[in-house]
């Protein structure tokens, strides 16, 4: 399915001028979409794009760390237990960490482009 959703996302990207990469792979860590898009002379829309897409989505898109896992006496880190606002807030930032900003995505978005602003994105369906 994230196929699918991946290649969804970038004809939507394609078709408003981006040229895009998709599937970068640094060791286990993967970018599901690079795209850039020249806006006007010499200043570039540089997007880092994760795609996900489940046909029964029935927890969190970001998954518990391992401390929170030990607070909420819970096994696996897929655990829809309800969560607390601050609990929840702690297992995004892990989760954007892992998506967007660890230092291997930043080195691979750094050698395709060079040292940029980047934008994020995250398509969920």
């Amino acid at each position: 399915m994230s196929l699918l959703a991946e290649t969804l996302v970038e004809e939507w990207f394609n078709r408003r001028g981006y040229f895009t990469i998709r599937g970068i792979k640094e060791t286990v860590d993967e970018i599901d979409i690079f795209a850039i898009k020249n806006v006007r002379h010499n200043c570039w829309n540089c997007v880092h794009c994760e795609v996900q897409v489940g046909i029964r989505p029935v927890t969190y898109i970001s998954r518990l760390t391992k401390q929170l896992m030990i607070e909420l006496n819970v096994k696996n880190s897929n655990s829809a237990k309800q969560r607390t606002l601050d609990q929840l807030n702690k297992c995004v930032d892990a989760w954007v960490e892992m998506k967007f900003t660890n230092t291997k995505k930043e080195s691979v978005c750094s050698q395709l482009f060079g040292e940029t602003n980047w934008n994020y994105m995250f398509v969920y369906g």
